[in-house]
């Protein structure tokens, strides 16, 4: 694809900061350990919000909540015209993981590949996948839809020799 051109200026905040990986560690160290914010108030941010409904969400506060190999996360990134990023924070290991990449669209997006890096920072790698012809038939009797949790849903199925996925009623 052809990369879209932006004066810097533009995003500000919304990705207009210039840094390194190591000043993001710095940030993320102060954040999580230094005297940034009240302690009460790291407590709020670093917990999933509550809605009105009473159901809880994972993005609050600018952060994502997910895990990592059954560790909690604590997670930001972001992407730009030029640019793909992913921080994450494992609180249990007090173990911290940046990827920056130059580009918007880059081989592997950044997200993916801080939480390989965090398995493998962990101790638990995922696992490596090679490519494997498959016979069409032989899978006929595991597509379909498939429900992850309360409300969600992931149906697979194939087209003109392809397999694809799509999350339903998610984020």
């Amino acid at each position: 694809s052809v990369p879209q051109a932006m004066h810097m200026s533009v995003p500000h905040g919304a990705g207009g900061l210039a840094g390194s990986v190591r000043d993001l560690a710095a940030w993320a160290h102060a954040l999580h350990h230094g005297p940034l914010i009240d302690p009460e108030l790291y407590g709020q941010m670093t917990t999933p919000a509550r809605l009105t409904d009473e159901s809880t969400t994972a993005y609050a506060f600018g952060l994502r909540f997910a895990d990592v190999r059954g560790r909690n996360t604590v997670e930001h990134g972001g992407a730009i015209f030029g640019f793909n990023t992913e921080s994450l924070y494992v609180p249990a290991e007090d173990l911290f993981v940046a990827v920056m990449a130059n580009s918007d669209s880059p081989a592997t997006d950044a997200t993916l590949v801080a939480r390989r890096l965090a398995a493998l920072a962990l101790g638990e790698p995922y696992r490596e996948f090679s490519r494997a012809e498959v016979d069409p038939a032989a899978l006929a009797s595991v597509l379909g839809a498939y429900r992850v949790g309360e409300g969600l849903s992931r149906r697979f199925f194939a087209r003109d020799g392809r397999l694809f996925t799509v999350r339903e009623g998610g984020a």
